[in-house]
């Protein structure tokens, strides 16, 4: 297909498939690390120093939590967002004086709520699905290098392939933190 005859619908339909595949808490919350998760604890961690009695400490995490989301919350989100800007009618061919501008809003739409997560307990990432984000930032960053060439896609595969690569140009990072407690 090419993108004379794409529609709102197609485009808005990869994207939320793209994000509950790929969204570890959306896809696979189970398989995540619990060091990511409300709740988690280290237990007492044992430590020497150059004292002559040892040291303890606990790490509980405090802040950032990764929480589970329903893929129904992208669906919601989307249709919030695409209403916010205008866009209902998604049965539409995409305008070609209209193009830009609705690539524009999904990466904005991409890069507010696609969040990179990171611990310091251990070295796993994910890619997660961000519902504390809200505020939609006009700042997006479509690069005219001719190796991204957004307008020279041939047809929607291609085109979702240069949006990712925009959104990963794109993405807030969000870390986890922990309150740490000493005990002898």
């Amino acid at each position: 297909m090419t993108i004379a005859v794409m529609t709102y619908q197609q485009v808005v339909d990869i994207v939320k498939n793209w994000i509950k595949a790929n969204c570890a808490n959306i896809a696979n919350f189970a398989g995540m690390d619990g060091h990511f998760k409300s709740g988690w604890t280290s237990g007492k961690i044992r430590f020497e120093g150059n004292d002559t009695s040892p040291s303890c400490y606990t790490a509980t995490l405090s802040g950032n939590a990764v929480a589970q989301v329903a893929a129904s919350t992208v669906d919601t989100d989307m249709t919030t967002f695409l209403t916010s800007c205008g866009l209902t009618n998604l049965s539409q061919n995409i305008p070609d004086s209209e193009f830009l501008d609705f690539i524009k809003d999904m990466v904005v739409f991409c890069s507010t709520k696609i969040s990179l997560t990171a611990s310091e307990y251990v070295s796993t990432t994910y890619i997660i699905y961000d519902t504390a984000n809200t505020t939609y930032n006009d700042k997006y960053n479509i690069d005219t290098n001719d190796a991204k060439k957004i307008l020279a896609a041939t047809d929607v595969t291609q085109l979702m392939s240069n949006i990712i690569t925009l959104v990963r140009q794109n993405m807030r990072n969000k870390v986890v933190s922990y309150n740490i407690v000493m005990s002898l």
